[in-house]
Parts: structure tokens; C-alpha cells; sequence
């Protein structure tokens, strides 16, 4: 008898922005972060008030005019995820330089490598 056992990592917990008319959450829905206004429903769910890409640097207002603490919130995610980016982009580089030798030996040229190289 096989027993499978899980894990219980917990989630993130993510900073929240509470002023007047906002309040403020976010969380990774697949391709980027997504900011939304849980202080107002629409359809029986939240608006969302801006995207950001997964490298921090592109940045979908989909609310204009928002207050400048629901601004500057927004911005600080979007430094956030670029440095988490960035870190994940120097991670893949200094493993493919670790592996750099073996990817040779497997018959991979070193235009293949670089053309992967973040």
C-alpha cells in the first residue's frame, strides 16, 4: 500500500493597501501580478485596478486616477517583482554556467547555450 503525502506550504502573504474606497489585494493568477480592489464587487468579483508583468516592467492601469497610496502601491509591487525577476534571471545564469561543461559533453553548441543565457 502506497501512501502519497503533501506538502502544506504556506501561502504568501501578500501587503494590503487600506485608505478610503480601497482596499487593496494581489496575487499571481499566472502570468504576472494582479492588483484588486476588494473594498467594491462587480459581478461577485473585484475589479481589478492594474497587472503587472512578470518582469515588474510593464504595468496595466485599469483604473485611472487612482489615489496616490494606491498608486505608489501598485509601484512598489511593480519594483518588487522586477528585483524578484532579476534574481530569477541571475539563478538561471549561474546554473547554466554550472552546467555549461556537461551541456557541451551532451552535444549542445555554445550558440545554443548562449542563446539561452538570460
Amino acid at each position: 500500500m502506497s501512501t502519497t503525502q503533501t506538502t502544506n506550504a504556506p501561502a504568501p502573504v501578500y501587503p494590503v493597501c487600506e485608505i478610503p474606497g480601497f482596499s487593496l489585494g494581489c496575487g499571481h493568477l499566472g502570468n504576472g501580478l494582479t492588483i484588486w480592489n476588494r473594498a467594491v464587487e462587480v459581478n461577485r468579483d473585484y475589479p481589478i485596478v492594474a497587472h503587472i508583468s512578470e518582469d515588474g516592467e510593464v504595468i496595466s492601469w485599469r483604473v485611472k486616477n487612482l489615489p496616490q497610496p494606491a498608486q505608489q502601491y501598485v509601484l512598489d509591487w511593480a519594483a518588487r517583482e522586477k528585483n524578484k525577476y532579476a534574481e530569477k534571471k541571475a539563478e538561471e545564469a549561474r546554473t547554466l554556467e554550472l552546467h555549461k561543461e556537461w551541456l557541451l559533453g551532451q552535444g549542445y553548441t555554445e550558440e545554443q547555450i548562449n542563446r539561452v543565457r538570460p
